[in-house]
């Protein structure tokens, strides 16, 4: 081979190894341009929403948090989280509630979804939001280290059955010391007393039950489909487990066209007091010796004699009831669940309700201590 020829030769390998070189080169950069376009996109998407927070323009809003939704990066969910926490200039600005509840339930849907973890503060803002607060009760449980000043905010006013449930399943799991104190404080006890005659049983106690109904929902035209997330105990196929414990609480999210449409179909509901003391026993695990669970329907038979003897055991009655309660707040104590200065501060609260089954009513029933209704025949 001449020196010529084998210069050639170079030259033309020369030549390929660069175009091999740059092949790869191309190729290495498209995922880089790739990513490099995702980023701009969700850096958009973020300016978006934040000029339409500034604008307090409610259907910009809504329309930037609905496109917003191929975008999720940190960014984009911080732009979102801002705007929740700038709602009162919407609020403010928007004529109609409507309009605010359709820009601030989209931004709520994306959070939801993308399991965002809010700032504590901000959360806790939004349990305070009717609008708001099935959605905040929802995100609080995703992350309880950031949701726990919500839920115990939450337990503080007047929550819902199904918010209540969920605050109490997350707080107990993580043995939060405030529980104790925040279920104690409303609990009653309810003594029913059946007075019978000798030979006769009693019938027992009787207690109401309620139920939650269906609603509506409007969406206003010129924005987008809405959506709803709410709280439920009654789950159907599609629901969303937020908080398990003592009772199991469900998350359902239906979407809305423009118009106005039924929704609903019943929550459930739940008896406070007489779950308190599952909660409270949950709390107390692990003590050497745990109280007898608390019972808070309490149903005893008095045999009518003379109007004494009845006074005198129904007092009784009452004693027990009390005695059950302060073993409980005690071993709660001991467990460090209760604050001893805080115990010092509540006290059970017995409400007793007599109803007389005798055949000859001839003699009055005297009232009893803790008795707040008349009697019932």
């Amino acid at each position: 081979m001449n020196p010529s020829s084998l210069s050639a030769f170079t030259r033309a390998m020369v030549r390929l190894l660069i175009l091999i070189l740059l092949a790869g080169c191309v190729a290495a950069s498209e995922p880089r341009d790739d990513e490099a376009r995702v980023a701009l996109a969700a850096a958009a998407a973020a300016t978006t929403i934040d000029r339409a927070v500034a604008a307090a323009d409610a259907k910009e809003v809504a329309w930037a948090a609905w496109s917003a939704e191929g975008h999720r990066s940190a960014e984009v969910e911080a732009a979102l989280i801002r705007a929740l926490a700038a709602r009162g200039t919407i609020v403010d600005a928007s004529p109609k509630a409507i309009e605010r509840r359709c820009a601030i339930d989209r931004i709520l849907d994306l959070l939801i979804r993308w399991r965002a973890k809010l700032p504590p503060d901000v959360l806790a803002e939004l349990v305070d939001d009717r609008w708001c607060a099935d959605a905040a009760i929802i995100l609080a449980c995703a992350h309880p280290d950031a949701g726990a000043p919500a839920l115990r905010r939450l337990l503080a006013g007047r929550p819902s059955d199904m918010g209540w449930a969920a605050a109490c399943d997350v707080l107990v799991a993580s043995k939060d010391t405030s529980l104790a104190a925040t279920l104690l404080r409303p609990l009653t006890i309810r003594l029913s007393l059946a007075v019978t005659d000798p030979g006769m049983s009693g019938g027992g106690a009787r207690f109401g039950s309620r139920s939650s109904g269906d609603g509506h929902i409007t969406v206003l035209s010129g924005f987008p489909p809405d959506v709803i997330w709410w709280l439920t105990l009654l789950p159907r196929v599609g629901d969303q487990v937020i908080a398990d414990g003592p009772v199991t609480v469900h998350a359902r999210r239906r979407e809305f066209p423009v118009g106005t449409t039924g929704f609903g179909g019943g929550s459930g509901s739940v008896e406070r007091d007489v779950l308190t003391p599952t909660y409270l026993a949950l709390l107390m695990t692990g003590l050497e010796e745990s109280p007898r669970p608390l019972k808070t329907r309490v149903a005893a038979t008095v045999v009518w004699s003379d109007a004494a003897a009845f006074v005198a055991e129904a007092a009784a009655a009452h004693a027990r009831c009390e005695a059950a309660w302060r073993e409980v707040a005690d071993a709660l104590v001991a467990a460090r669940m209760l604050d001893p200065a805080e115990r010092a501060t509540l006290a059970p609260q017995i409400d007793v309700r007599v109803r007389d089954d005798r055949a000859d009513k001839s003699v009055p029933l005297p009232p009893v201590a803790g008795q707040t209704t008349p009697v019932e025949y």
